[in-house]
């Protein structure tokens, strides 16, 4: 029973940490990432390559493992994404072809044949009579707490809130003054981490092969897709929730325009804010009118 247990708290972490990743791109960025598996992939196989290869220490392999799919995501958002800023179906069709790319290369440089990776923490722990590896332990506790670091993050950090808007209002938050490039960038690379630590839990979990990927995809884009498409598109953990506001800025003229001020109203508010602005900026052309006029009559 409590082996059981142990497996279904790593494995519903190993999907929450996928689903996560997932919901991210396509609740920042609108791209259905095709590709996504493809970071569980080099994930695992640089794991591979660190720690067995090379030698190095086993965590010293899963923390360059996840610098691997931070450098990957950024380079697929600046190489394929951006570029192509707009375009949805090349979008997703141009990574999913980067993904079958990815897999061949792996089976030109590695091989087709099945690996065994060995523990992360070698050993195990007896409970109730019970072996239980403490490789599974470390990826069980490590999921979790990445997950509840990434929910700090994105609840607490100035970068988090930019996230949660560019997710809600992508229009207002441009408005307001965040970078959306920039953004999109950072959560591009914290998907990579996200997918490549789970491709190191997972191959330590099962076992390393090209077509690792697949099938924790498809789980992870069922996860996902079917509350996004009922509107449960928000950042942090596709909730079943939207901000009941939106970001308005004006100009601060105190600054000449330089900066902006923003407002955070009710939705249900928006329509008359933006005629009491419209108001506003006729009455003040108004005011410039007049004094011009004043000095006009006399003569």
């Amino acid at each position: 029973m409590i082996q059981i247990l142990i497996q279904g708290l790593l494995l519903s972490g190993l999907y929450a940490l996928l689903a996560m990743g997932f919901t991210l791109i396509f609740s920042i960025g609108r791209v259905l990432n095709l590709a996504y598996g493809s970071y569980l992939l080099i994930g695992g196989y640089m794991y591979f390559q660190f720690s067995q290869v090379m030698g190095l220490p086993k965590l010293a392999g899963v923390a360059l493992a996840a610098l691997m799919g931070v450098v990957m995501g950024i380079a697929k958002f600046r190489l394929i994404v951006k570029p192509l800023k707009g375009e949805h179906v090349p979008v997703e069709i141009s990574l999913l072809i980067l993904a079958v790319v990815l897999q061949a290369a792996v089976v030109l440089v590695f091989g087709d044949s099945s690996k065994i990776l060995l523990p992360i923490i070698p050993g195990v722990k007896w409970l109730a009579g019970t072996a239980i590896p403490y490789s599974n332990l470390f990826a069980a506790v490590a999921s979790w707490l990445i997950l509840i670091g990434l929910y700090v993050f994105v609840r607490t950090t100035h970068t988090g809130r930019a996230m949660q808007a560019v997710s809600m209002d992508p229009k207002g938050a441009a408005i307001s003054g965040i970078d959306s490039d920039r953004i999109n960038m950072i959560t591009w690379a914290i998907s990579g981490a996200l997918g490549a630590v789970a491709g190191v839990f997972f191959a330590s979990y099962t076992q390393l092969y090209p077509g690792m990927w697949v099938g924790p995809l498809i789980i992870a884009v069922a996860v996902v897709i079917v509350p996004l498409l009922a509107g449960r598109g928000d950042v942090d953990g596709g909730r079943a929730r939207r901000r009941p506001w939106v970001a308005v800025a004006f100009p601060d003229e105190r600054a000449q325009g330089r900066t902006r001020v923003a407002v955070q109203v009710g939705r249900d508010r928006r329509a008359d804010l933006e005629r009491r602005v419209e108001a506003l900026a006729v009455g003040r052309e108004g005011q410039h009118e007049r004094p011009a006029a004043g000095r006009s009559s006399p003569e």
